[in-house]
């Protein structure tokens, strides 16, 4: 993957997870001794998906700065139901620069991903990433969610057309200097989703049929 996937320095597998086709979905949904958060957490167990080794490597006013994680990846091939994002409010009379202040003081939970993307009135298949429990790469929390979405009528005859998105929130430590290099965070991102739309055959071909 990091031969397509620009700044990603190093991708190994550690584990991988295969789909439990004999679940089903409202065996979780449907128990009420489960808070949402678990329910997610739930689903997810059932889910195809890898455990991945990553580092993360830019060059930001000319110093080399990298970055390394663990994380759990899961496919959501019906997508990720609302209960795993935050709730959607209302920020009237609000500026995007504000909201974006306040949001940074909102704690991360757990397997309560941030929402990207979507036309509500069309399906999509997501997949998830989350930094494994207690782990000693550069994040306290690293958890985010691509989003693949088909876009009808946008594509020439006989082809498709698919909006990817994505919504990423994490924690860094002390020894990571975010506030120099998250816009360049921010623009890797963009280059990145298109580099990955090169390399779809590859990574989620079978997932995205």
């Amino acid at each position: 993957m990091q031969k397509v996937v620009p700044n990603l320095v190093k991708n190994d597998v550690v584990e991988v997870f295969k789909a439990d086709k004999n679940f089903k979905l409202e065996s979780v949904l449907g128990d009420d001794n489960l808070n949402d958060d678990d329910k997610v957490k739930a689903i997810s167990t059932h889910l195809k998906g890898a455990v991945l080794n990553q580092v993360g490597g830019a060059k930001v006013i000319g110093i080399n700065f990298s970055a390394r994680t663990k994380l759990e990846v899961r496919e959501w091939p019906e997508g990720m139901p609302d209960l795993g994002h935050f709730e959607d409010e209302v920020w009237a009379g609000k500026t995007r620069e504000s909201r974006a202040k306040e949001g940074r003081g909102l704690p991360l939970k757990r397997y309560h991903f941030p929402r990207p993307f979507a036309v509500c009135r069309l399906p999509h298949k997501d997949i998830s990433m989350q930094s494994v429990v207690k782990d000693s790469g550069d994040f306290r929390m690293y958890q985010g969610v691509w989003r693949m979405q088909p876009l009808p009528g946008c594509a020439p005859s006989g082809e498709n057309a698919m909006r990817l998105t994505y919504a990423v929130e994490l924690s860094p430590r002390a020894i990571l200097p975010v506030g120099l290099i998250e816009n360049r965070i921010a623009m890797v991102m963009f280059f990145e989703k298109y580099h990955l739309l090169l390399s779809i055959s590859l990574t989620v071909h079978s997932f995205l049929i």
